[in-house]
């Protein structure tokens, strides 16, 4: 049972979502805006697609759509209007599924809502995609099954849950080995005050700096060695180039030395059969002198020398009433 703070957390988003916004015009603060440029052509028309009542009860943080979907099961956590599925629907194709989740009752219903108009907007014979009310911490209790999903993706979601561990549990059982977590949030640098904790709007809207992580589930294998890889090249509207992080780069037919981790995603994952994989002898190791960045506020320290004064694409949006992260 939820302790009485985390229910009354639990009732007050849901007000706000279900209640007091709307439309995104709604939103009681200017904090995050999901970037207009950059986002590759076939996912701008996959949003057109999306009927505008979806659309306009849109209250993510960033774009949260990875590479090489054809056929896979996406999960998404706190799915709202139904947006982001619908968007997935189409890039999953017939055979992939979408399920949606989200505890306010009111946003599943417009979701459910608009089921028919997409099946037959994409020229389906039935619907890839089911929306479930529930919570995001308590997915088996929905009814849904341990390693059932290709990938968990969740649209600034997941600051809003007090419990995050539980969060990050119900999705380890829930992905394949090989799969997954996709999401965009926003974070704090600092532990939050009490103050701002209780602070319903500040609670609500997004804060602080956006970015979009990526997490796999792997098997419990050898670690694999550092190594160099070429993208194959070919994965819809990544044919050329695939910026996978804000690490790795890589084009079409060019070798690139990773690290341990990187290699051992690639190897494991749904992005297998894109790359060549030539492992790099010991004896020919040189030091490893790439800095990896993982923490979102370094990037961001990274992107506020560039102008515009906006996160680089990948990192999900623009914060603060700057829009500058």
């Amino acid at each position: 049972m939820a302790a009485p703070r985390d229910a009354e957390i639990h009732k007050d988003v849901q007000n706000y979502y279900g209640n007091v916004l709307k439309t995104s015009a709604d939103l009681q603060t200017n904090a995050c805006v999901t970037p207009a440029k950059g986002v590759p052509e076939y996912i701008r028309k996959s949003l057109q697609n999306v009927h505008e009542e979806v659309t306009s009860r849109y209250y993510g943080c960033g774009l949260v759509v990875p590479e090489h979907l054809e056929n896979c099961r996406i999960l998404d956590l706190g799915s709202g209007s139904g947006r982001d599925c619908y968007v997935l629907s189409q890039l999953v194709g017939q055979k992939g599924h979408i399920t949606g989740i989200d505890m306010t009752k009111v946003q599943v219903e417009v979701a459910k809502a608009y089921l028919e108009y997409h099946t037959e907007k994409f020229g389906f014979q039935t619907p890839n995609v089911t929306f479930l009310h529930g919570q995001i911490e308590m997915l088996a209790e929905a009814g849904i099954q341990k390693e059932s999903y290709d990938i968990v993706i969740s649209n600034c979601v997941i600051n809003l849950v007090p419990d995050k561990q539980k969060v990050l549990r119900e999705v380890y059982q829930v992905l394949k080995y090989g799969g997954e977590l996709y999401f965009s949030d926003v974070y704090a640098s600092l532990e939050v005050s009490e103050d701002i904790k209780s602070h319903k709007v500040l609670w609500g809207d997004c804060r602080f700096v956006s970015a979009t992580f990526r997490l796999f589930k792997l098997p419990k294998t050898e670690p694999a060695g550092r190594c160099q890889v070429v993208y194959n090249g070919g994965i819809m509207g990544h044919e050329k180039e695939l910026i996978f992080d804000a690490n790795f780069t890589f084009k079409e037919g060019e070798a690139v030395e990773v690290d341990e981790e990187t290699a051992a995603i690639l190897r494991n994952s749904r992005f297998a059969h894109d790359f060549l994989f030539t492992p790099v002898e010991a004896s020919l190791l040189a030091p490893q002198t790439k800095v990896i960045i993982r923490d979102p506020f370094k990037l961001a320290e990274e992107s506020d020398k560039m102008k515009p004064r906006c996160a680089p694409e990948g990192t999900g949006g623009c914060c603060g009433k700057r829009k500058s992260c």
